[in-house]
């Protein structure tokens, strides 16, 4: 049936029971929590004139998310885990690439009721700003949504215009992008697989991680953001250990020596 086959062995009975009752287990989110301050009129007027769809001016293009749907704003704020990444933070549309524009509601609405609008790669989601990374997590781009959709700016140019310079005492040599790998972790360590899997919002299946940490190293993440990585591992220094990036053929540490537990 194929012209190429790099087969894999085959599922046990077993397995696909085991599997079945697994893709059928409820999901307990029940420790997010959801934005839920009123919806920005601009925001609903935009909805009513289009739900979904692509809308441009010059370089910045908005690839507005439905109402519902898989590609709902529901649905992506889910899927990329944004109540646990980006509490606050309400995902309505992807810039034609990977990167989100969303709606800081971390504080009330302003007099209009709206509120300011910020970026961030979806690879790469949480509120280090420039002020704290660079590059950063997530950046700003206009102070309500009319403004933004005013603009002209691929607004994944904004992550890095010269009103973002890094801070002085900025000296990390890590690179903007580069793959990020796991190794090192213990063969019998599914849980930390299991929990630097949640930190990289990483998508390989659960069923292959015995097998991954038969192979380490391994590609976690590719084009990864091991600046924006390091400041994660802040709150979770136990994970140090065991991730690296990509420098040429070569595997550096995203946390030096010095910081590891």
């Amino acid at each position: 049936m194929f012209e190429h086959q790099d087969r894999q062995p085959g599922a046990t009975p077993r397995r696909l029971a085991d599997f079945i009752a697994e893709i059928r287990q409820p999901i307990d989110a029940s420790p997010w929590r959801l934005p839920d301050r009123p919806l920005p009129p601009s925001y609903l007027g935009l909805l009513t004139w289009s739900d979904g769809g692509v809308l441009a001016n010059g370089d910045r293009v908005l690839q507005l998310f439905p109402t519902d749907g898989p590609s709902g704003v529901r649905a992506m704020t889910l899927a990329y885990q944004l109540p646990e990444h980006m509490p606050g933070a309400l995902p309505f549309a992807f810039n034609g690439g990977g990167v989100f524009y969303l709606f800081d509601m971390r504080e009330p609405a302003d007099a209009h009721g709206e509120y300011p609008v910020v970026a961030a790669h979806a690879g790469s989601i949480g509120w280090v700003t420039h002020d704290d990374s660079y590059p950063p997590e997530c950046w700003p781009i206009a102070g309500d949504l009319p403004q933004a959709c005013r603009g002209r700016t691929d607004i994944a140019e904004l992550a890095d215009c010269a009103c973002h310079t890094p801070p002085a005492t900025f000296a990390s040599t890590l690179p903007e992008t580069a793959d990020i790998y796991i190794d090192q972790v213990p063969h019998d360590s599914l849980r930390t697989l299991m929990q630097l899997r949640k930190l990289l919002t990483a998508t390989w299946r659960i069923d292959t991680s015995r097998e991954l940490l038969a192979r380490q190293p391994f590609l976690a993440v590719r084009n990864g953001r091991p600046y924006a990585l390091h400041r994660k591992l802040e709150e979770s220094a136990g994970l140090r250990p065991y991730l690296f990036y990509d420098a040429d053929g070569r595997l550096e540490p995203v946390s030096p020596d010095s910081e590891r537990p």
